[in-house]
């Protein structure tokens, strides 16, 4: 690793307008020019994409083109969530309204009006479902299309980021406002959100009776155009992580190996890097900051979402070390799987480190396998992505073994494995 612990950095959390990598602007560019083109109005698009996974980047940049394209389209960007604790949906027909400075003072009421509408209905999307439960607002219902169609006389494109972030009430309001209010002549609105999260928030507010293909269908009648955010490979996230970092390819490949394909993810394991150093403090030979990252990463990407697990990993960190060396020895998570569920089964009476060695998990330079490395074991053999967790981490220890002067040495193997035992629990001690 040609870095030292100075070199890392806090990132912020912002969107990668500028970063080339991902391949965005071919993507952005095709999508801005079916925007700029005979696309027919009104039209909705959903851009699809979990959490952390780029849409915001993703739309700047769709922006960016069509604005570059064409000086005739009108374009609001609306982050939905800055807006949640006033009103989403107001504050959005206000900038509608600034964007063709008019002058329209019945913007307000009528935006009232469309919050009473849709904080109280709660039985579907259409018209036809809001007149039946409010008959007496229908007509300034009506007046508020009749309203927006007058004012929107050139082609507008309304890219609304963030939604998925909003509490479950107002994602369903602000999706619903745009389904009764939003599609009329000359407006193409492009929202950026994880439609799971969508489809959830519809399954929460609604019967249960409505779950699964309910939900699904819900956001469907929203659409006409379902996109994803580009899928990342792996040199494209190395790419990003060096862009990001000072860190050599080989320490770039383990961060990818070990991490969720998810750019944020790996912008919060990079500054859990610099806060460890920090709380550390430690002077390191380049060997030493070498197996100290890589206890950092595996202990971040471990107790990531999982906090019973990692309460279990902070009651014995080492077990963690042990069981990584273990899941080296594997090639595929199914084989792992198969040898715990094995050692489990016959554990009764028997000893369980002269199991181990019989379905070829192996021995450690000095330790037998324990009752609770084997419960650790247990789990991680219950969740793939522990086990990928665990395995590219062992490979790394695995390897510094395999560089000893003598690999074949238990003396040598636990000079080595020893302090990746430290290394490891001053990880789990210092954050």
């Amino acid at each position: 690793m040609s870095s030292t612990e100075e070199d890392a950095v806090l990132l912020a959390d912002v969107p990668e307008e500028e970063n080339p990598v991902f391949g965005f602007d071919t993507y952005a560019k095709s999508i801005a020019g079916m925007l700029s083109g005979n696309i027919p109005t009104p039209f909705s698009i959903i851009i699809d994409g979990e959490w952390g996974s780029g849409k915001t980047t993703l739309v700047k940049r769709i922006k960016r083109s069509l604005v570059e394209r064409s000086q005739e389209i009108k374009v609001i960007e609306f982050d939905a969530w800055k807006y949640e604790k006033i009103d989403i949906f107001t504050a959005l027909l206000g900038l509608i309204n600034e964007k063709f400075n008019k002058k329209t003072d019945s913007i307000q009421a009528f935006a009232s009006i469309t919050a009473d509408v849709i904080l109280r209905h709660g039985v579907g999307i259409s018209l036809d479902d809001a007149k039946s439960h409010f008959k007496g607002l229908v007509s300034e219902i009506k007046g508020l299309e009749k309203l927006l169609s007058e004012m929107v006389d050139e082609k507008l494109v309304i890219f609304i980021d963030d939604l998925d972030r909003c509490s479950m009430e107002n994602t369903i309001s602000m999706l619903e406002s745009i389904k009764l209010f939003l599609m009329v002549n000359n407006v193409v609105v492009v929202v950026a959100a994880d439609m799971e999260k969508i489809e959830s928030a519809w399954r929460l507010k609604y019967s249960k009776d409505e779950a699964g293909p309910a939900g699904t269908g819900y956001v469907e009648k929203l659409f006409q155009l379902k996109l994803a955010v580009p899928p990342k490979g792996s040199q494209d996230l190395k790419d990003y992580v060096r862009s990001m970092t000072p860190f050599d390819e080989d320490f770039a490949s383990y961060l990818v190996d070990i991490l969720p394909a998810n750019p944020r993810k790996m912008k919060l394991a990079m500054n859990f890097v610099y806060f460890a150093n920090l709380s550390s403090n430690k002077d390191r030979t380049m060997e030493e900051v070498r197996g100290w990252y890589n206890a950092l990463m595996a202990w971040f990407a471990a107790k990531d979402g999982r906090h019973g697990f990692a309460a279990v990993i902070k009651n014995a960190p080492r077990n963690f070390v042990y069981m990584s060396y273990f899941c080296s020895g594997f090639g595929t998570y199914l084989e792992f799987q198969k040898a715990v569920d094995e050692i489990s089964r016959k554990r009764n009476g028997q000893s369980i480190n002269s199991l181990a060695k019989d379905v070829g998990l192996g021995v450690l330079p000095h330790e037998s396998i324990t009752e609770s490395l084997l419960d650790m074991m247990v789990t991680c053999s219950r969740d793939p992505s522990i086990f990928r967790i665990s395995r590219q981490y062992g490979l790394k220890i695995k390897g510094d073994m395999d560089r000893a002067a003598d690999p074949a040495s238990t003396a040598e193997r636990k000079a080595v494995f020893d302090p990746a035992c430290l290394l490891f629990e001053e990880a789990v001690n210092c954050t």
